[in-house]
């Protein structure tokens, strides 16, 4: 495993912009690491990541797809795995089967 510095991107802290769906301003990625045989990105957040469960399976989804083509785009990988406090992250649907979300970044648009 190669350790990867990460930095939370793009989904920032823009707290008073009503455009944004953010995370937890003590929010923070605590390590990451890059399976190299399994082509994963491993992404390891702390206590204080967590995702209203008001906010409805798409905007979850939406969320989460942004972080993982973010990660996936910036360093080059096609599969992101994210965990809270070492376990796995579940959205609202439960486990990925898989274990790592895909990334899609390909259908990706600029926002300016």
């Amino acid at each position: 495993h190669n350790e990867v510095k990460c930095h939370l991107l793009v989904l920032g802290f823009i707290l008073d912009n009503k455009d944004f769906v953010t995370i937890n301003e003590d929010t923070f990625v605590t390590s990451a690491t890059l399976d190299e045989e399994s082509g994963i990105l491993n992404i390891y957040f702390n206590e204080s990541f967590h995702l209203s469960t008001n906010l409805g399976s798409g905007i979850e989804a939406g969320f989460i797809d942004a972080l993982v083509n973010t990660y996936g785009y910036n360093y080059n990988v096609d599969k992101v795995a994210i965990y809270v406090q070492n376990k796995l992250y579940e959205d609202q649907r439960g486990p990925m089967p898989d274990g790592y979300f895909k990334v899609t970044a390909e259908d990706a648009v600029k926002y300016e």
